[in-house]
């Protein structure tokens, strides 16, 4: 047998048990990863959609919101002209390459400090990942306050530019991150990919109560 290493991912402690390295600086390393990978996917997107020349320099926050929605956010669009007009609508879109890639790699950041294991006790897991959710959980809240921006529209200078300075009746168009739901349905998309994830991988370790089941679970699911 071969000596164990640090790369090994565990080290012994004083009595013999056998602990994980999957610390904050894990779970920080996990979350970025997938917030990485969802913006860059994103920005791809947009960019081939020409998304990249809107005004106001609102490229990056139109990425913030696809992200938003590929976790399950709702994005508030509003429009206005003063006091002449005024209408508010709900965008719902799920950007599924978006949704996929993060899906992906938020997995792969869980389940990797838990490899070469066959093993682990629920605490344990369950600790590891509440790690990830807290800063999930921050990330969230950082991208839906960013992903919000307002658009003036010109009227021009003829005769309907000077109705409108009249009136005060400046048209805005604008979009903004339902913050309460983006958490709600973000969370639980990020519990729904963490228990696949650990439901689907042979190689994640499982508390001993659940080992009789590994065969027949995960083969299905």
């Amino acid at each position: 047998m071969s000596p164990q290493t640090p790369s090994d991912q565990a080290v012994v402690r004083p009595g013999g048990k056998l602990a994980a390295h999957h610390g904050w600086l894990q779970a920080v390393l996990a979350v970025l990863a997938g917030m990485i990978v969802m913006g860059v996917v994103a920005a791809l997107g947009l960019w081939a959609a020409g998304a990249a020349d809107l005004p106001s320099n609102a490229f990056p926050r139109v990425v913030a919101a696809t992200v938003v929605m590929a976790v399950g956010g709702t994005i508030e669009l509003s429009g206005g002209a003063g006091v002449i007009a005024d209408t508010k609508a709900g965008l719902t879109v799920i950007p599924l390459s978006v949704t996929l890639a993060g899906a992906l790699v938020m997995a792969a950041g869980f389940l990797r400090p838990l490899r070469h294991r066959a093993v682990a006790g629920a605490t344990e897991l369950a600790g590891w990942a509440a790690r990830i959710a807290v800063l999930w959980l921050l990330a969230l809240v950082a991208l839906a306050l960013f992903a919000r921006q307002n658009f003036s529209i010109s009227l021009g200078d003829g005769t309907i530019g000077d109705i409108g300075d009249l009136f005060g009746a400046a048209p805005k168009v604008g979009f903004r991150t339902d913050v309460p739901l983006t958490l709600v349905f973000g969370v639980l998309w990020l519990v729904g990919v963490l228990l696949l994830a650990l439901l689907v991988s042979r190689g994640a370790p499982l508390p001993p109560r659940l080992l009789r089941f590994q065969e027949s679970v995960r083969g299905a699911v």
